[in-house]
């Protein structure tokens, strides 16, 4: 400045460094006339970044744009045209700059750092572009106006190249966005804290409080604005931004933007990404899927891409790209997942697994058959879901892998569990388009048979789940198979246990599968006879009952003569419980003798003489018809339980030989005829009947006595079996005799003699007939008589004295007498 131009005013003329101070007054107090006078008047001294430095630096940062930008285009433009001479306090102010010294006027003008060198005219308008930027920063920070800020960048003014493209491109993407964030949102956030934040966060910042009604708004307005300013891959967060909208469940937030916005295939294939990123399968989010595919579709070529291959299943749809390709055929195929998950109440995405997942397409078939309510859907209900089925079978392919009968198959057993047996009749086995074989039908209803039976809790087959399970048993009431037939037996069953008191568990009603899990069928036998007082009157009930149950629950079948055994031991056992002697002896007499002598199997021989046993045993009954049962008993026991019988056998005959020969008689005419002097002769030749079948009884246990101990065979030391054993043989083979015998040794004697002597003679006859039986035989010599009566007593337990009626006690006596 050494050589500074005098300029002329009203004052006098004004060296640079004195134009420079007074212009920096000028623009602290906002005399805009002043500066356009200076800037016209001296244009050496204020070079265009001059000017824009004082603008900048000393203008007051809340002077009204619109009276400062048009002065900066004039000087920009060099049109400041040919201002009037300063006036008033304007002229006050250069005429106090003009009395400093040069000195000084120096002096101040280095305190104040101004660029004062000119700019070449290409770099003009990038000087121009930072000043706007530096302006609208500068007024941001001093005064947080940043409305300030938005207007000095967009002030218009004639020349619609000013301001630069430059300053209007950064006003719209960081100036306008950062106002929107602070006067719509209250962000607290300066101008050059956003313009500093990445492109992620920013954007995010920006659409944070976005919703159906702005977000296009926004996105056409802040964020596309925004992102044109940044590098291209900084837009990816935008589709980034999308998707995380579907995978929150927002998805109407992205219908609204697809309504209001769209920005070529890169959009097409973020709003697809949003639809399978959606992890609802709600009503709402299935309409806005449609709602987004339709627009869609109205954006890409109507003819299908290459990735037309997308919609078969097996393709490699991990790629998302193939998914989402902005093609008809990508987006026919999310309309088609779509539909399948209103129909499943699934989300695209797990549609689309299983779709591709073979192995999980059996349990959606099961899931959507089951679905929330399908208990109480009616015919027309499921007839629609069959129908849905069907289309996600062949049409949209996500069932695509299973057969047609797995599929019938699922339908018809959930028709079948919910009651619908009426629709069921009708598709499966009246339709003359029947889908499934009668096999395949009657497994399914077996299958139904089970549930309902293991599921109810009363096993009377006319309510509850026995009646639906009678009710399914129906629908094949026509087959002949193994497995329908034992579906038949256990319900046959478990309906006749349920006229019986049967409990389990104590307190617990005895349930079906109780019923069909129960170990030995023939145990719920055992425990209807404990619980039910005259259920042993019914043998043949409880027979059929205990073979339906082992039938129909598939267990093996036992020999139905040992098991008829066994459920007539037990129905014997009930009735001596329930003191009925005489049922107990005829299940003996016509049910278990006639099995055990006809059979050679050990179990039916031990159920038969361990109930003629117990029968023996009873006290309150008829002592002949105990002898009878015990004889059975001897008959057909096996060896080790012989002295146990035979113990029995002594108590009950010794029992006989007390009672009075008049209390044996079996008729009223035979008691009238016998009084106290009865002629023992008399009924040595005519027995009565009762004492003739016990008697025949005792033949045949004298003969398996006499089989079973031979004279070999080891008895115990205290026992005198042996002796027994050789007497049996004997007695077998005589006893025949007994009533011939008797009657000629009775005319022989005379039919007026004692009785006690017509009883000896009887008896001694017999007993001496043994003896020369046994040594006709060649056996050792028999002992004397009265030796052979007291064997045979050892040998049964008193011998034959009960047969006619004698007190062999007190024929002893009279022997030793």
């Amino acid at each position: 400045m050494a050589n500074q131009q005098s300029i002329p005013t009203s004052s006098g003329s004004l060296i640079p460094s004195h134009a420079l101070l007074a212009a920096s007054i000028f623009a602290s107090t906002a005399s805009l006339t002043g500066l356009r006078y200076l800037f016209a008047t001296y244009t050496d001294a204020f070079p265009l970044p001059t000017v824009l430095d004082i603008l900048l630096r000393f203008l007051p940062e809340t002077t009204p744009t619109s009276e400062y930008v048009q002065l900066v285009h004039d000087a920009w433009k060099r049109q400041l045209g040919s201002p009037a001479a300063l006036e008033g306090e304007d002229a006050e102010v250069v005429a106090n700059v003009t009395a400093l010294s040069e000195k000084r006027a120096r002096k101040k003008l280095q305190t104040l750092h101004l660029n004062a060198s000119p700019a070449a005219d290409n770099d003009e308008a990038d000087a121009l572009t930072a000043w706007f930027l530096g302006r609208a920063r500068y007024i941001d920070r001093r005064t947080g106006l940043i409305s300030l800020s938005h207007q000095l960048c967009t002030t218009s003014v004639a020349d619609s190249s000013f301001p630069p493209s430059a300053v209007r491109q950064w006003a719209a993407s960081v100036v306008a966005p950062c106002e929107m964030l602070i006067y719509t949102d209250g962000a607290d956030l300066s101008l050059e804290e956003f313009e500093k934040m990445p492109s992620g966060p920013a954007v995010r910042l920006i659409l944070a409080s976005a919703d159906v009604h702005n977000v296009a708004s926004r996105v056409r307005g802040s964020v596309v604005p925004y992102l044109a300013n940044r590098l291209s891959e900084d837009r990816a967060v935008l589709w980034e931004w999308i998707v995380q909208r579907g995978q929150r469940n927002e998805l109407a937030i992205v219908r609204a933007l697809c309504e209001g916005w769209e920005d070529g295939e890169n959009s097409v294939m973020a709003f697809m990404r949003a639809c399978y990123a959606c992890p609802s399968a709600s009503p709402a989010t299935i309409d806005n899927i449609h709602a987004i595919v339709k627009l869609l579709s109205s954006r890409v070529p109507e003819t299908r891409g290459p990735q037309a291959s997308v919609a078969a299943p097996g393709s490699p749809l991990s790629d998302t790209a193939v998914l989402t390709a902005p093609n008809a055929s990508a987006l026919h195929l999310l309309e088609l997942l779509t539909t399948s998950a209103s129909l499943t109440k699934l989300n695209l995405a797990q549609v689309l697994a299983i779709r591709q997942d073979v192995m999980k397409q059996s349990p959606l078939l099961l899931q959507i058959v089951k679905a929330e309510g399908w208990m109480s859907r009616d015919d027309t209900a499921w007839r629609r879901t069959r129908d849905h089925i069907h289309w996600l079978q062949n049409k949209s392919l996500v069932l695509s892998s299973l057969s047609d009968d797995e599929v019938e198959s699922t339908i018809l057993s959930g028709m079948l569990s919910a009651g619908r047996f009426g629709l069921a009749k009708e598709l499966y086995v009246l339709s003359a388009h029947r889908t499934l074989s009668p096999d395949q039908v009657e497994k399914s209803v077996l299958a139904a048979f089970s549930e309902f039976y293991d599921n109810a809790t009363s096993g009377n087959r006319t309510r509850g789940g026995m009646k639906q399970a009678d009710t399914a048993l129906s629908l094949i009431a026509t087959s002949k198979t193994p497995e329908a037939s034992r579906a038949r037996k256990l319900l046959d069953a478990t309906h006749s246990l349920a006229a019986y008191n049967l409990v389990l568990q104590p307190g617990v009603p005895v349930m079906p599968v109780q019923i069909r899990l129960y170990p030995a069928p023939v145990g719920l036998i055992e425990k209807v006879l404990d619980s039910n007082r005259e259920a042993y009157k019914n043998a043949d009930k409880l027979m059929r009952v205990v073979n339906d149950l082992i039938e129909g629950t598939g267990r093996e079948m036992l020999d139905a003569t040992a098991l008829e055994a066994q459920v007539v031991r037990m129905c014997i056992e009930a009735a001596l419980t329930s003191d009925d002697f005489d049922t107990a002896y005829n299940l003996c007499s016509d049910r278990l003798l006639p099995a055990a002598r006809a059979s050679a199997k050990q179990d039916i021989k031990d159920n038969a003489w361990l109930a003629c046993y117990q029968a023996g045993r009873y006290q309150d009954a008829d002592v002949s018809r105990r002898l009878k049962v015990l004889s059975f008993a001897i008959e057909i026991c096996p060896a080790a339980k012989l002295p146990e019988v035979l113990t029995a056998w002594r108590a009950c005959e010794t029992e006989w030989s007390r009672i009075p020969v008049a209390s044996i008689t079996t008729t009223p005419e035979s008691r009238a005829r016998v009084s106290t002097s009865v002629d023992l002769a008399k009924l040595a030749v005519e027995p009565p009947k009762t004492l003739l079948a016990a008697a025949a009884g005792a033949t045949r246990a004298a003969k398996t006595l006499g089989r079973i101990l031979g004279d070999d065979t080891p008895l115990p030391p205290t026992s005198s079996l042996l002796s027994a054993s050789r007497a049996a043989r004997s007695l077998g083979r005589s006893f025949a005799s007994l009533q011939s015998s008797g009657r000629e040794r009775s005319l022989s004697s005379g039919s007026h003699g004692p009785q006690h002597e017509g009883q000896d003679q009887g008896l001694m006859g017999l007993l001496s007939g043994l003896g020369r039986d046994r040594a006709g035989a060649g056996e050792e010599q028999a002992p004397a008589v009265p030796d052979i009566r007291g064997l045979a007593a050892n040998a049964l337990t008193s011998g034959l004295g009960w047969m006619l009626g004698a007190d062999v006690s007190r024929q002893s006596r009279e022997q030793e007498r």
